[in-house]
């Protein structure tokens, strides 16, 4: 008979009344049993136990759980899954394991009953967490014949991370229902003898549940061998430490913000398509712009996205919802952004620019020398555009231009989305979530302002609503989220518009969303024309735009589209290639399909980079450098044949397909309306022209920009 010489430890949560009661007997037999881990029961040492005592134990855990399966009649083939299942998954010695099912399947007595096909086998099972994915797929596999199964929670709804035990298969009981005697009392006889003599050492000996620090390698060392040899993503090239833990991954992305650097990297080494965390690739735009991002026809599967990717409940907002949320919102916001809105907000617009206009007057040199005080453009620019935005979402401008209290209010939050990465972190390691309170308090990352800012958002777009919606000279974006639902009221029961939650919600992401990334280019344009690299493209679009207006009061939204200012419209978009506003997608989720020829399992997340495909030597001539001319028509007299070959259709700042960016008129309006009257009315220059601005960047969400500080002087022809 065997001896169970090395149990030490047998878990037991203590909602488990089976593991608890079992506990209890293990205690009245070993005798000097005690616990060692508060909610766990069954912790003994001294004397080895006999067969028959571990027998009676797992009798009491059998009687009293509930959680187990059982009652399969197996063939040979599924025997033979379900022990590979068992050494796969268990975590334990493998190689014994093996042998212990070699033995058991090619065991001449035991043929009969499994030529008959008809065998009953139970298994105890300890649960896995439901986040790890390998394990979770090796139970089901085992328990995928099963005809009965009994369980007291779901596999894939268990919460128990923070314990550590992973998908522990134990066979309790294993006996032919053969018809026949002699197959049933051979293959009876057989099967004892290999239980009694194989499983104590197989799959008992080798759990050295007395060192825990044993069971934290072995567990931690199997998931690495899983994740490096067997994950369906193993095949995929990338560096083996993003492949075996997410952490890595995680806190490059979430709290360095420096991930869209080391991706751009991993695609120059290792191609197209790579793995950056054990669930994770990231592909690039060449493959991924049109296999993901594009219409689906109706019935095919959406690459969905991720929930809780920016923040609990965002599948209440338009950049995450779900296909038929997204479809609905985006019916009812649309029609805000589109030219004949555009036309009624012109006004509105001009107005807030000739605002920032006076309030740069005010700090510019009327001289030729550079006495002027620097001022920071980029918080000029982003006052600008949140008094715009907010001016069109709720028809009450934020006075950020104009009044100091609320300007340090409204900067105070630029830099604060980064902490809705740090909580976006510690919500994938619950084990931290404790620390949250502390770090919201201490405001680590700006999260408290983050929440503060998005409080004061919710409550203006709640007091909009509760004003008269239709009582302004012009329709705000509340008026348009509300108007839908209002008139499906009338026409129809079909679910239309915007309920009050989503509105509030989808108001902090239009005024926060859209005024960050319009700022980010506009930065982005009058850094690198000032460069002296460009000093050609800042002389090409300073006369195209002092030939085309004579003052300020000439400039309209339809004198200066794309068309109408060529080399204006160059720099926005060569100005979005070389540094985008959003320097990466929100992951999707693969409903496993191809993609550039490579077929991307079901439940994988990917990553699109428009920072890494953007910038690619393999797509862009000089892929680095800003390069106005790769954007003119090749009729234009400054088109430059050397970037004749570069693939303009791969360049996405506003994404791609059905969900790109619902605001990108709004944008493209503002950006150029804006840049013209600056341009028009002011010279400038760098007031550091050594400092590289754009080297210390990092991308929580969005861009976090220092302070970009010019010098400006009034043109005496704009005087």
């Amino acid at each position: 008979m065997g001896k169970f010489i090395d149990i030490k430890f047998l878990p037991a949560p203590k909602n488990d009344a089976g593991g608890q009661a079992a506990g209890q007997k293990l205690k009245s037999m070993a005798g000097d049993a005690r616990d060692e881990k508060p909610g766990y029961e069954g912790v003994f040492s001294g004397r080895p136990l006999e067969q028959q005592e571990v027998v009676e134990i797992l009798d009491v855990w059998d009687k009293e759980s509930s959680w187990r399966a059982k009652e399969m009649s197996p063939d040979q083939e599924q025997v033979r899954k379900l022990l590979d299942g068992i050494c796969e998954g268990a975590g334990l010695d493998i190689s014994s394991l093996k042998a212990f099912k070699n033995q058991f399947l090619l065991d001449s007595d035991f043929t009969p009953a499994l030529d008959e096909g008809i065998m009953r086998m139970e298994i105890f099972l300890l649960p896995t967490s439901s986040n790890e994915t390998g394990f979770q797929q090796t139970v089901m596999t085992v328990l995928g014949s099963v005809t009965s199964v009994t369980t007291g929670w779901s596999l894939k709804e268990a919460e128990y991370d923070s314990r550590g035990w992973r998908a522990l298969l134990m066979l309790t009981k294993w006996e032919s229902l053969a018809q026949s005697e002699t197959a049933l009392s051979e293959s009876s006889r057989s099967l004892n003898a290999i239980l009694e003599q194989k499983e104590a050492r197989t799959l008992v000996h080798h759990i050295k549940w007395k060192n825990p620090l044993t069971q934290l390698i072995i567990y931690r060392v199997t998931i690495i061998v899983y994740r490096l040899c067997f994950h369906p993503l193993a095949k995929f090239p990338g560096p083996k430490y993003l492949s075996v833990s997410s952490l890595p991954f995680r806190y490059c992305s979430h709290i360095q913000g420096l991930f869209f650097k080391t991706v751009e990297q991993l695609h120059a080494k290792h191609g197209p398509v790579v793995r950056i965390a054990p669930d994770s690739l990231s592909i690039d735009g060449l493959y991924a712009w049109e296999s993901i991002y594009t219409h689906k026809s109706s019935g095919l599967p959406e690459w969905s996205k991720v929930p809780g990717h920016f923040f609990p409940g965002d599948h209440n907002v338009l950049i995450n919802a779900p296909r038929e949320t997204h479809r609905r919102q985006r019916r009812a916001i649309a029609p805000a952004f589109s030219n004949v809105a555009l036309n009624d907000m012109e006004t509105d617009i001009l107005r807030h620019i000739q605002e920032l206009l006076r309030a740069l007057a005010s700090k510019a040199s009327n001289t030729q020398e550079s006495s002027a005080e620097s001022i920071d453009i980029m918080s000029w620019l982003y006052l600008l555009t949140m008094d715009t935005v907010s001016d069109l979402i709720f028809s009450n401008s934020f006075n950020g231009l104009k009044d100091r209290m609320q300007q340090k209010f409204l900067l105070g939050f630029f830099d604060s989305t980064q902490g809705l990465q740090i909580g976006s972190f510690l919500m994938a390691y619950p084990l931290l979530m404790p620390f949250l309170p502390l770090i919201y308090m201490a405001d680590v990352g700006g999260l408290k302002s983050s929440h503060k800012y998005g409080s004061f958002i919710e409550a203006k777009a709640k007091t909009r609503m509760t004003t008269g919606l239709h009582s302004g000279a012009r329709r705000d974006f509340i008026v348009y989220m509300t108007q839908d639902r209002e008139d499906a009221a009338v026409e129809t029961s079909e679910k239309k518009g915007m309920n009050d939650l989503e509105i509030s919600q989808n108001s902090l992401i239009l005024a926060t969303a859209g005024s960050d990334s319009t700022t980010t280019t506009m930065c982005g344009v009058l850094y690198y024309l000032a460069q002296p690299a460009a000093a050609k493209a800042k002389r090409a679009v300073l006369d195209e735009l002092r030939s085309a207006f004579q003052s300020e009061e000439e400039v309209t939204l339809r004198n200066t589209t794309s068309t109408s200012l060529p080399y204006l419209n160059a720099c926005i978009e060569e100005a979005m290639r070389v540094y985008p506003s959003t320097a990466e997608q929100p992951p999707r989720v693969s409903p496993g399909e191809l993609v550039g020829g490579h077929f991307i399992p079901k439940g994988t997340k990917v990553y699109t980079y428009q920072w890494s495909t953007h910038r690619n030597p393999a797509h862009f001539a000089q892929a680095k450098e800003f390069h106005p001319e790769r954007f003119l028509p090749e009729s234009h007299q400054q088109y430059d044949k050397r970037f004749l070959d570069d693939r303009l259709s791969l360049v996405k700042p506003f994404s791609h397909g059905p969900r790109d960016c619902v605001g990108r008129n709004l944008a493209y309006a503002l950006m150029r309306l804006t840049l013209v009257n600056f341009l028009l009315r002011f010279d400038y220059e760098l007031a550091e022209p050594k400092e590289d601005w754009l080297a210390n960047q990092t991308v929580k969400f969005s861009w976090t920009k220092g302070p970009l500080r010019i010098r400006v002087r009034e043109r005496n022809e704009a005087r």
